[in-house]
C-alpha cells in the first residue's frame, strides 16, 4: 500500500478536494462504502484510481480536514496504523474427541463404558482434546470494543 500523504503536491490536493466536493461529497459526511463509487467516478476524470480500501479514507479525510481549502494551506491526512479489537458472539456446533485415563477392573468395553457414563466425579474435559471439528457456526452481535493507534507512518 502506498502512502498517499506524500504522493500529491498542494495544487493537486486542491483539485482533488474541489472535484470531490463537486461530486457531492461533503466535509461532514460519515464514511460508508457508497462513497467509494462517488470517489471512483469523480477522480477518474483527473487520472486518479484508488487501489486499496484505505485509499478512500485518504480522500474522505482530505475533504473533512480542509473546509477552507480555497483560502488556507492544505492539511494532508496522515497514515496511521490501528489495532482494532472486535467482540463477536459466536455460536458453534462442533464434534470434539477427548481422551482421559480411566482406571478399572473391568475387562470389556461395554463394562468400561458403563463405568465412565455413570461416574459423576470426573468429566471428559478433565482430559485432553484430541480433535475438534466445527460443522456449523453463526456470528452475531459484532461490536468494536477498542481502537488504539499503533503507529504513525508520517513521523
Amino acid at each position: 500500500m502506498e502512502d498517499l500523504s506524500k504522493k500529491y503536491d498542494e495544487r493537486t490536493l486542491r483539485l482533488i478536494i474541489e472535484t470531490l466536493l463537486e461530486s457531492g461529497l461533503e466535509h461532514d459526511d460519515e464514511f460508508d462504502d457508497s462513497m467509494c463509487d462517488v470517489i471512483d467516478d469523480s477522480l477518474k476524470y483527473i487520472g486518479i484510481n484508488p487501489k486499496f480500501w484505505e485509499d478512500y479514507t485518504f480522500y474522505v479525510q482530505l475533504v473533512k480536514i480542509n473546509p477552507n481549502y480555497e483560502t488556507e494551506s492544505i492539511k494532508v491526512p496522515e497514515l496511521n496504523k490501528y489495532a482494532v479489537d472486535t467482540d463477536v458472539r459466536v455460536y458453534e456446533s462442533a464434534v470434539e474427541t477427548w481422551q482421559r485415563e480411566v482406571f478399572s477392573y473391568f475387562d470389556t468395553k461395554d463394562m468400561i463404558e458403563q463405568q465412565v457414563e455413570n461416574d459423576n466425579d470426573t468429566a471428559y474435559w478433565e482430559g485432553n482434546m484430541l480433535h475438534r471439528e466445527v460443522y456449523d457456526s453463526s456470528h452475531e452481535d459484532q461490536n468494536i470494543s477498542s481502537i488504539k493507534r499503533v503507529k504513525n507512518f508520517n513521523k
